[in-house]
């Protein structure tokens, strides 16, 4: 391990590595200030307020879902249209559930893939949609329930406040 640290300093590994100099930095600039002294309950209040706009809690969605694992090809119109008139046809187990309650804008984009996110939040709410494509299958989906992005509560916010002070 010594003989491969030294070669990779010869050959000026952290020059090229990003991580790396990061790292450095890092661990200079803590030498350079020391210890940060802990802000008091009123110093991270100030900050949250003076910095509010960093502290939100992303879009949220309730969503019904159902859920084909292979190509519904034309019968997908009939699907949504017997969706939509309130009837229950047969599908797969839906990943994730066929109630996806106040999911963030970001999960959705996770499990689903973005263009089925720019879907849902362009979606009248109570309307079934689909079939939707992702990497998954095939979705069908009715928004229940948009929330806004709101200001998270300073005790929620309080500890990425505080490594944001710190910082």
């Amino acid at each position: 391990r010594e003989v491969l640290y030294r070669e990779g300093l010869r050959e000026r590994i952290v020059e090229s590595d990003g991580r790396l100099r990061e790292a450095i930095i890092e661990r200079m600039q803590q030498r350079v200030s020391g210890e940060l002294p802990e802000p008091s309950e009123r110093d991270l209040v100030g900050y949250y307020t003076d910095h509010m706009d960093r502290y939100y809690r992303e879009p949220l969605l309730t969503v019904d879902h159902r859920y084909l694992a292979t190509d519904p090809g034309a019968g997908g119109a009939a699907l949504l249209a017997a969706l939509a008139a309130g009837e229950a046809p047969a599908f797969d187990p839906a990943p994730g559930g066929e109630r996806l309650s106040r999911y963030g804008e970001s999960m959705l984009r996770a499990q689903f893939g973005g263009e089925i996110l720019a879907a849902l939040q362009s979606a009248p709410v109570d309307r079934w949609l689909g079939p939707l494509e992702s990497r998954r299958g095939w979705h069908f989906f009715r928004v229940r329930e948009r929330r806004a992005a709101a200001p998270l509560p300073f005790v929620r916010a309080r500890d990425q406040g505080l490594a944001d002070y710190q910082a």
